[in-house]
């Protein structure tokens, strides 16, 4: 089996850059250190100032991390040996220095996810259909803004095609997503009717409680581009029976909090993301799929 590519990469791509600084400083000085014991350890005078020969470990330690820096050597110079030793600590100190900038550059030029999903999923009931919510975060509007819901199943089953299209969504796509922005996508509605047990050669399915079962898993996958720098994005989340509620998500009108500051309006919109609203036992118990459903409202229903 081939060794995974580009592990590096992706290890740099998803660690926070105050994380990777910490791991920079650290290995920083401890090269540093690590230089100074063996300018010390080095027979006869390695380090020496205008004033004479020392052997102080302070001050080979403030010549060492002076080399380091690749500033000169400061109020100290090395002698015998030590030139040579000096001149390689000053090329790591170099590739240190590089790589701070490089990883610099790379957290300031590459972009964060723009978008945030909510914790729960939502079927409603009433509507027969689920709804998939995302909160634009990003100072920039976002513009192709478009959704996919894949459905995967631990179980291999023809009714758990992992194509995405095998799961009938009403087609939507975003062109434009404005900054603090709360958008609510709904899945194609059933009609509150049974679904035939469909094969292979039949039209796409419609999703409905009835895919959801332990092992199940909704996946979500969001891409567009960013408005101002043109740059693509994605985000994908996925929902599990345990993260999928009967019910509907708080409602939030953007049209008036596009007026107000967006501290505010991010302030509005944050609480309301993850809260929802739950069916009531009786309008659980005449949903269609009530008798198979295993989502929270119904399983609770059943025990009761």
């Amino acid at each position: 089996m081939p060794f995974p590519k580009n592990r590096l990469s992706l290890w740099l791509a998803n660690t926070k850059f105050l994380l990777l600084l910490i791991y920079w400083l650290v290995a920083y000085a401890a090269i540093g250190v690590l230089f100074a014991l063996l300018y010390c350890s080095l027979p006869g005078d390695s380090v020496a100032s205008d004033s004479g020969t020392t052997k102080n470990f302070g001050d080979i330690l403030h010549f060492s991390f002076t080399t380091q820096a690749t500033v000169g050597y400061g109020d100290f110079f090395p002698l015998g040996p030590a030139r040579v030793i000096a001149a390689f600590h000053a090329v790591i100190g170099i590739a240190f220095n590089a790589i701070a900038l490089g990883l610099t550059a790379y957290k300031l030029i590459k972009r964060t996810s723009p978008l945030v999903l909510p914790q729960w999923l939502v079927y409603d009931p009433v509507a027969h259909l689920f709804l998939f919510r995302f909160w634009n975060v990003d100072a920039d509007d976002l513009r192709e803004v478009r959704l996919a819901v894949s459905i995967f199943h631990a179980q291999p089953s023809r009714h758990y095609d992992s194509v995405s299209n095998t799961v009938e969504m009403d087609y939507y796509e975003a062109k434009w997503v404005p900054s603090l922005h709360l958008f609510a996508v709904k899945s194609k509605s059933n009609s509150g009717t049974h679904l035939k047990e469909l094969g292979a050669d039949h039209a796409p399915l419609t999703i409905t409680p009835r895919h959801v079962k332990t092992g199940t898993v909704i996946r979500i996958d969001l891409s567009g581009y960013f408005h101002t720098t043109g740059d693509p994005f994605f985000v994908n989340k996925d929902y599990t029976l345990y993260s999928i509620r009967c019910g509907r998500y708080e409602y939030v009108d953007n049209v008036p909090l596009m007026s107000i500051p967006p501290k505010h309006r991010a302030k509005r919109i944050s609480p309301a993301l993850d809260h929802t609203i739950s069916t009531s036992e009786p309008d659980c118990r005449v949903c269609v799929f009530h008798k198979d459903c295993m989502l929270d409202v119904a399983a609770g229903a059943r025990k009761g």
